[in-house]
């Protein structure tokens, strides 16, 4: 009887919780082409916006509580055929009065007519991990945010022999790339 009971009290209280906390974003993002690195060794005077040097494509989140899943893809041409690419991301969410931040580990990903859709790396346990940190602010059902994602070496397979004299931040933070988002709540 205590189980049925148990069972019912997830089922009526605890899972509408959860399905009234859902949120699904769609978006516009772009994202630089370069790489942080390329770009922190201008001067003030020579920085000049040129929309060649970023990337525009479209940004998916679906929120569950504090767990949100991110998806960005970007069409580009690699020797001309159509490629769709992006970053898959599981990220932990906090919103903070009008401010949602979140981080979280993704994997790079691929997908095109001839090949089908890929993880960067290899399969999924074997693709490389890239760290994910974004800060949206939050105006009713539009999201104004900015995101970084800086690649690692690790993969989920070998996550578990992490060590922090192996981390490289140099290089790691040289191949870093940010990008700005726009996201409108559907739900």
């Amino acid at each position: 009887m205590k189980k049925i009971l148990i069972a019912l009290l997830c089922v009526f209280c605890v899972l509408p919780v959860f399905a009234l906390s859902t949120e699904i974003n769609l978006g516009i993002v772009g994202q630089q082409n370069n790489t942080l690195d390329s770009t922190l060794d201008l001067e003030a005077e020579q920085i000049k916006v040129d929309f060649n040097q970023f990337n525009f494509g479209a940004v998916a989140d679906v929120k569950v509580a504090i767990a949100d899943v991110n998806m960005t893809a970007f069409c580009t041409k690699v020797d001309e055929i159509n490629v769709l690419n992006g970053v898959l991301s599981g990220n932990v969410v906090l919103d903070v009065f009008f401010v949602r931040v979140g981080l979280g580990l993704g994997v790079n990903y691929l997908f095109d007519a001839e090949n089908g859709f890929r993880f960067v790396g290899g399969d999924f346990l074997n693709a490389n991990l890239s760290l994910r940190a974004e800060a949206d602010v939050v105006l009713g059902d539009l999201k104004v945010g900015l995101y970084g994602t800086v690649p690692t070496l690790y993969t989920l397979s070998n996550i578990t022999s992490f060590k922090y004299s192996d981390v490289d931040l140099e290089n790691f933070w040289k191949a870093a790339v940010v990008g700005i988002a726009i996201k409108s709540n559907l739900l």
